[in-house]
């Protein structure tokens, strides 16, 4: 339910529907993701929702990497900087974090699921 999910689901659309409409190909994922739901290839709100969850966990990745630039973003273990992390990406509490989180990611697995099926 992450960013490497997001990017398979728009890539695929892509190659499937790339040939007869060359619109929907773009290298950007946010500008391809509004060109497929422009000609059809997805739902408008399937766009909506993996673009806001990309936007969010864009920014966490951004937040993280600011962190620790040479290590692979990862959520912290640390309750400490777990809730440092949600404070910087403007939650008042982890526990709100952790529910936007995993909201985000199975909403975006979902997505996944219902285009290549289950992994």
């Amino acid at each position: 339910g992450g960013i490497v999910d997001i990017e398979f689901v728009v890539q695929c659309l892509q190659i499937q529907h790339g040939r007869s409409m060359p619109g929907v190909r773009h290298p950007n994922t946010l500008m391809s993701l509004g060109r497929l739901a422009k000609e059809g290839c997805l739902p408008a709100d399937h766009a909506e929702s993996l673009r806001s969850a990309l936007h969010f966990l864009r920014t966490l990745e951004k937040i993280l990497r600011r962190h620790d630039e040479r290590a692979r973003p990862r959520l912290p273990a640390d309750p400490h900087a777990l809730a440092a992390l949600a404070r910087a990406a403007g939650f008042g509490d982890v526990a709100r974090f952790q529910v936007a989180l995993d909201e985000t990611m199975a909403r975006t697995r979902g997505i996944f699921e219902i285009y290549l099926g289950k992994p």
